[in-house]
């Protein structure tokens, strides 16, 4: 029987790759755990959508919107 001796570069690299597939073998049972976690205060994306300042594109969605809404209505009721 021959026997190896693994170099320590050797060594490390094993150890890289064995710990990256025991990251993707975990990965997908830690997404709820994360996804549960965040916002758990109720502040974060609070204080996100006050802090935002609308961009250009921002206000012809919301100009779009509006008018889609009216159309909508006026489609529904008959009238505005």
């Amino acid at each position: 029987m021959v026997k190896v001796k693994a170099s320590p570069m050797m060594t490390v690299i094993v150890s890289l790759v064995l710990l990256c597939f025991a990251g993707f073998l975990i990965a997908p049972y830690m997404k709820d755990v994360i996804e549960e976690y965040f916002g758990a205060q109720g502040g974060e994306m609070v204080q996100l959508a006050a802090s935002h300042v609308p961009t250009d594109s921002d206000l012809r969605d919301m100009e779009e919107e509006a008018k889609q809404v009216k159309r909508e209505i006026i489609s529904m009721t008959g009238y505005w």
